[in-house]
C-alpha cells in the first residue's frame, strides 16, 4: 500500500454492499485497509451499539499526533484531521463515513 491512502468518497460509500453485521463490515474494510483500520472506541446509544474507527491515510502523521494527544491532551492543526477518516459501523452492519 502507498503511504497516502485515498479517502472514501460519498459516491464510493453509496456503492458499498449492504453488510449484515459489524463483523462482516469490519472484514470488508480490513481487506481494504489492513493495519490502517484502527478501532478508536465504541458505545451504545438507545440500545444500538456503534464502533468508531479511524481509516488512517497518513500513518506517520496520525501516530505522531496520537502520541501528542496522550502527552498533552490535545493536538493542533488541520493536518491531523486530514491524516485519517472517521468510520462508524453499527452492530447490524450499517456504516457511516465522514466524507
Amino acid at each position: 500500500m502507498d503511504d497516502i491512502v485515498v479517502y472514501i468518497s460519498k459516491d464510493y460509500e453509496e456503492k458499498l454492499p449492504n453488510f449484515n453485521s459489524h463483523e462482516e463490515a469490519v472484514n470488508h474494510f480490513k481487506e481494504m485497509y489492513d493495519d490502517r483500520l484502527h478501532l478508536v472506541s465504541s458505545n451504545t446509544r438507545n440500545g444500538r451499539k456503534a464502533y468508531y474507527y479511524a481509516i488512517i491515510h497518513n500513518k506517520d502523521l496520525f501516530w505522531e499526533h496520537e502520541r501528542m494527544m496522550e502527552e498533552r491532551g490535545y493536538v493542533e492543526g488541520r493536518k491531523y484531521m486530514d491524516s485519517y477518516q472517521h468510520l462508524k459501523i453499527y452492530e447490524d452492519g450499517e456504516i457511516e463515513v465522514d466524507n
